[in-house]
């Protein structure tokens, strides 16, 4: 039996490469919770991702990547040098 809440088109909480805890959408949980009003994202993809072995990314292929991460709400990015 899956635990957890759904995260995919297949209602999945739990699959080969995750796995969403149930204690994030614990009412008991998040009634203790103090979120600020505004959350600031920063996403290290284009920097820690590009960097494992194997991985080749094109300039426009990290430029998609950065305008969807733009697009998905985050507002400040870690990008490789190279």
């Amino acid at each position: 039996m899956t635990t957890g809440y759904p995260v995919n088109d297949k209602l999945e909480a739990t699959t080969d490469q995750w796995r969403i805890s149930p204690h994030g959408f614990s009412d008991e949980i998040r009634a203790e919770m103090t979120l600020p009003d505004k959350v600031q994202l920063c996403d290290i993809t284009l920097r820690e991702g590009r960097q494992l072995p194997g991985v080749s990314l094109k300039r426009d292929q990290v430029l998609k990547i950065a305008d969807k991460l733009v697009e998905a709400g985050v507002s400040m990015m870690q990008m490789h040098h190279a």
